[in-house]
């Protein structure tokens, strides 16, 4: 490595915090602009323009903290215009980039897999962040029914389908958004309490128009005119489902179910198979590990195996333990469905 710990904390002299999901990280830079760069974290954008601006919604709005507020995790970020190459290394919950950034950043080509973005930096970290704080991170879907005190879980990885089982239950069956993108839930005691997260989601075109198309009452038919002579089942439209949040932002020891869903299209039959607490409790690790472990190349140079070790992997497996055996769990299953079939299982 070009440069040692010690020089990051001298030269990063640009810094915010902020609150990101439940957990206070600090940016520091020698740059005023790679501290929590505006596009991807100005929440205002992101409602004016969804489809442009989605990149770090998978995280619901980023709040500015006082300066001199506690610190979760510390992101450093060196701008060398006179290196060649990207380098990143990790203590801890302190993480240190260095190299020509604002280079490789206009370069990338996909902005998802930068710094602040949907699929970048900040998101590859956040859930080992989460976790030293007792939260696990699910990358699910969740809802909430405020008259049964009830709270689906839709748990399932990129394409899984769980966006179909989102609609169905806000606009059909009475249930309130929690977040679009990643479930977090922290155990403490004999209370479990699930947080509210993202708002936005990309939703294919064809499942508002010729199955879902309860969206008129909430969006109006206009959002239809941003894919106007294209393929609806090609396209996508960005929907702010924030007319759809419950009332409170915490909901704490509701009935839970878990579906660890994958929906096919046109699927006629429907599989639904209930799972065993072991087969739970595995299913349940893999997919709170999922970001953490999954290999990534940012800004299309930098690769990056993991942030896992073993100490992180122990305390992961011990957060799952612990909902399991706190949680009012009224069923956990797998389900393999198409669109029209996705609900069978409740009915």
């Amino acid at each position: 490595m070009k440069y040692a710990k010690d020089f990051f904390y001298q030269a990063c002299s640009f810094s915010e915090i902020r609150k990101v999901s439940q957990v206070n990280v600090k940016a520091c830079s020698n740059r005023q602009d790679l501290v929590y760069t505006d596009d991807y974290v100005n929440h205002a954008l992101h409602r004016k323009d969804p489809k442009t601006y989605r990149l770090s919604n998978g995280w619901g709005e980023t709040i500015v903290q006082p300066a001199d507020a506690p610190s979760d995790a510390i992101l450093y970020v060196y701008q060398d215009s006179s290196m060649n190459e990207l380098e990143l290394f990790w203590e801890g919950n302190e993480y240190f980039l260095a190299g020509p950034i604002l280079e490789r950043d206009a370069e990338a080509p996909d902005k998802r897999y930068t710094i602040y973005s949907t699929g970048g930096l900040l998101t590859r970290i956040m859930p080992g962040i989460l976790e030293s704080k007792g939260f696990s991170c699910l990358h699910a879907t969740s809802v909430y029914h405020p008259e049964k005190n009830h709270m689906m879980v839709f748990v399932g990885g990129p394409g899984a389908g769980k966006t179909i089982l989102m609609l169905e239950a806000t606009l059909r069956r009475g249930y309130r958004l929690m977040t679009t993108e990643y479930t977090h839930f922290r155990t403490t005691g004999r209370d479990v309490s699930f947080y509210t997260g993202s708002v936005f989601d990309n939703v294919r075109a064809g499942n508002l128009l010729y199955n879902y198309t309860e969206y008129e009452r909430i969006w109006g038919k206009d959002i239809m005119n941003s894919i106007a002579g294209k393929d609806p089942w090609s396209a996508k439209v960005s929907l702010d489902m924030s007319p759809l949040l419950p009332d409170s932002d915490v909901i704490r020891n509701p009935k839970v179910s878990l579906v660890f869903v994958k929906i096919e299209g046109q699927r006629e039959s429907a599989i639904v198979n209930k799972l065993n607490k072991a087969d739970t409790r595995f299913q349940l690790y893999l997919n709170a590990a999922e970001l953490i472990s999954r290999p990534r190349l940012f800004f299309g140079c930098l690769p990056v195996p993991s942030f896992d070790n073993t100490e992180r992997a122990n305390n992961r497996l011990n957060i799952v333990n612990h909902f399991l055996n706190t949680a009012d769990l009224v069923e956990c299953i797998s389900l393999f469905a198409g669109v029209n079939n996705a609900w069978v299982w409740k009915e």
